[in-house]
């Protein structure tokens, strides 16, 4: 009986797992693996790996109690991969005494959104960056304000939006990593998570994820296209697609609102 204690202890602490192929390649060879544990007669999810077409390992995303504790990603060729997101999000220092106004199309062809681009050099040599949006050339802008520092993105508080909980930004990211903030919108509290999902077209684009919160419900979400030394260039989201349509300078967006006064 004592023989047999150990066998029947190393079987009662096997655990079965589970490898799921969810997405694959077109020559059938998998890109997406989940993998799941069998546990009081539920499966929970443990790990998830995604491939290139030639088979090495783009990420590999590990779970403990149903919560990511384990991320890596790697190139193509197999080399630890970390992309420097400033090279691609909006070219804040040519802004600086040369504000730029971004104008985005809807699926329809229908100028939706405007974004005028400014930036400061501050006392302690970071630069402040603010964001201006309008839905059309006549409607109010509501201002993002942000640091630039060295290493990453600082959100604070602008007319609007007061910061709750507002972590750095980092520039160098792997697959996969998100940021998180708090912050006051009209009274309202809202979680704002950001993730980084995808490099596209040789690196030339990243991809993001916005989810966004209030009351431990998603309201809004969107994917978000930042091409490399333009910014962002397309959002998609439940109601559509905006698409970057032409850049201008403010003397140029000045003389568009007062043609659609």
């Amino acid at each position: 009986m004592n023989k047999l204690f150990p066998i029947v202890l190393a079987l009662m602490c096997f655990s079965f797992t589970i490898d799921e192929v969810t997405e694959s390649h077109s020559d059938g060879t998998p890109k997406t693996i989940k993998t799941y544990k069998i546990q009081n007669n539920k499966l929970i999810l443990e790990r998830e790996r995604e491939f290139y077409s030639n088979g090495v390992m783009k990420y590999d995303r590990k779970y403990r109690n149903g919560q990511e504790y384990s991320l890596n990603s790697w190139d193509s060729n197999g080399n630890v991969f970390e992309v420097n997101l400033r090279e691609y999000y909006f070219p804040i220092d040519s802004f600086i005494d040369n504000p730029k106004v971004y104008i985005y199309e809807n699926d329809s062809g229908v100028i939706s959104d405007i974004i005028k681009c400014e930036a400061f050099i501050e006392k302690n040599g970071d630069t402040l960056f603010v964001s201006t949006f309008y839905n059309d050339f006549n409607s109010p802008g509501v201002e993002w304000r942000e640091l630039c520092s060295a290493n990453g993105l600082l959100n604070i508080d602008s007319e609007r939006s007061k910061m709750i909980n507002s972590p750095l930004f980092n520039y160098n990211q792997q697959i996969g990593e998100s940021s998180k903030s708090s912050y006051y919108y009209n009274n309202e509290k809202v979680f704002w998570e950001r993730t980084f999902l995808d490099t596209l077209d040789n690196m030339d684009l990243v991809v993001y994820e916005d989810i966004f919160k209030q009351n431990n419900e998603v309201f809004y979400s969107r994917t978000l296209f930042y091409k490399y030394g333009v910014g962002r260039v397309a959002v998609y989201d439940d109601y559509g697609s905006l698409t970057l349509e032409k850049i201008i300078d403010l003397k140029t967006f000045h003389s568009l609102q007062k043609n659609n006064e």
